[in-house]
């Protein structure tokens, strides 16, 4: 899945890897697999945070999810 806005709404791409494992370590930022996307706040961080959230619905302990916004 990836996921950005269009044209000057856009900010960086939120990717998920479409063969991510539930059983994968998770990771703790600065260490592989620690991943992040920066929207600015832009009209598409909604969308964002609706995947992370559906994400997390379905990896449970699996995948750690936070904002700073």
């Amino acid at each position: 899945m990836q996921l950005n806005g269009i044209g000057d709404e856009s900010h960086e791409t939120l990717y998920y890897p479409p063969d991510f494992e539930s059983n994968q370590e998770v990771h703790q930022p600065g260490s592989e697999g620690f991943a992040f996307c920066k929207t600015a706040r832009k009209p598409y961080d909604v969308v964002v945070c609706a995947a992370l959230l559906a994400i997390k619905h379905h990896q449970g302990d699996n995948v750690e999810i936070c904002s700073d916004g």
